[in-house]
């Protein structure tokens, strides 16, 4: 759930803004901080933004940072981004670490090849998917990746779809392979 708290250290509201103060601060002087949370043992950890939760048709919401996390601990994936808003399954954009992708095809005895074939090569759509089932057994059944593509380039400042610290603009990822996400779902149905 989102965190909320409340007490002397918090803000009142906005300077000069009560709408927008409406809009994060309720009757009651709870600050609704965008955040999500869960309390482990007395800890509270941040699991991802409120405004990242996107919601499947079958009425699911999925915070994709968790999920983002868990794919991002396999050494060949570099990026992901989970998508599916609307859709009947979660989906991700993977942006594999090329360095240990070249190392796997190499051991793999795979031919050298451009990125861009490499990444549709049977063998390595087959590695990914372990990858993914792998780190994500503990979730949901529906919060769990079943459709993927892996991108044939990193992410970049430059391009727009990392912020200058290096975290992804999830909207800008959206909107530049929205024909290929679209692509995606249409031949998962």
């Amino acid at each position: 759930g989102e965190i909320l708290t409340r007490g002397r250290l918090v803000m009142k509201g906005y300077f000069k803004l009560p709408e927008e103060t409406k809009n994060v601060v309720d009757a009651d002087g709870w600050f609704h901080t965008g955040d999500l949370g869960e309390l482990t043992d007395g800890f509270l950890r941040i699991t991802g933004r409120k405004k990242n939760l996107f919601k499947l048709s079958n009425g699911k919401y999925i915070a994709p940072e968790p999920i983002e996390n868990a794919l991002k601990a396999s050494p060949y994936i570099a990026e992901s981004v989970v998508i599916g808003e609307s859709e009947k399954v979660a989906g991700a954009i993977l942006v594999p670490s090329f360095a240990a992708l070249d190392e796997f095809a190499q051991r793999e005895g795979l031919p050298l090849q451009p990125r861009a074939e490499l990444v549709e090569h049977a063998t390595v759509k087959k590695l990914f998917r372990q990858e993914m089932d792998r780190l994500t057994a503990h979730l949901a059944d529906y919060e769990r990746v079943r459709v993927f593509f892996l991108t044939d380039r990193e992410f970049t400042i430059e391009d727009g779809e990392l912020t200058p610290s290096m975290k992804v603009k999830r909207h800008e990822v959206l909107k530049t392979l929205a024909a290929r996400i679209k692509t995606l779902y249409d031949g998962a149905d």
